[in-house]
């Protein structure tokens, strides 16, 4: 009789237990995303001494039949050095004074054949982002991009790079496109959230600067 009754007190401890692990599984899988993650800072040398403010964000890098928008990356890349309390000079400034002509393939993707002398604009660095792979297969499906990129913050001075980070990732944005009437919209939101989610991981200015983006 003792034996039937532990039988019955037991199985409600038993599904309890399970529903517990249920929940908890769940909660796991609902984790909110960890800013910075899948960014790993391979040089962060003189940096905080140099204190670069002025920046070019130069024309992409692109890794061999890698095809994506050099214009809204740039920008990307432009509003996150802004959070991060630099002062990027405008892309129509840069672009205008390129010892040659940024070409670019239809919608502004493809291969950029122009690149940036350092110095030539009396910057403080040059922001270059070098993108070895950009997968967007999954975007139709999950609004999904995969990337494997390089950022280096170079000295337009020469010498080693103040701070170099790379990026190897995917990140979802369908549960963004409902607040987005366009595609192009979330496309340029996605891109801004990868921009900031690598510059999340260069320490901040201390000092915000005069003006957010200088022309």
């Amino acid at each position: 009789m003792s034996f039937q009754r532990t039988r019955s007190f037991a199985r409600p401890a038993i599904l309890a237990m399970g529903a517990l692990s249920v929940a908890l599984l769940a909660s796991c899988t609902n984790l909110p995303h960890i800013a910075g993650d899948g960014v790993t800072v391979v040089e962060s040398g003189n940096l905080a001494e140099m204190d670069p403010n002025d920046i070019v964000v130069a024309p992409l890098i692109l890794g061999e039949g890698v095809k994506v928008s050099d214009r809204m990356l740039r920008e990307a890349f432009v509003n996150a050095l802004i959070e991060r309390h630099y002062a990027p000079l405008s892309l129509d400034y840069v672009d205008a004074n390129m010892p040659e002509p940024v070409q670019a393939g239809p919608g502004g993707v493809g291969t950029q054949n122009a690149s940036y002398v350092r110095g030539i604009l009396n910057e403080d660095a040059v922001l270059q982002v070098i993108v070895n792979d950009w997968d967007e297969s999954l975007w139709n499906a999950r609004k999904a991009i995969r990337a494997q990129i390089e950022v280096r913050l170079e000295n337009s001075s020469g010498g080693p790079a103040f701070w170099v980070a790379t990026f190897d990732d995917r990140r979802d944005f369908a549960a963004r496109e409902k607040h987005h009437a366009t595609m192009i919209s979330l496309r340029k939101e996605a891109f801004r959230e990868i921009a900031k989610e690598i510059l999340s991981q260069l320490p901040r200015r201390e000092a915000a600067p005069g003006a957010a983006v200088r022309n």
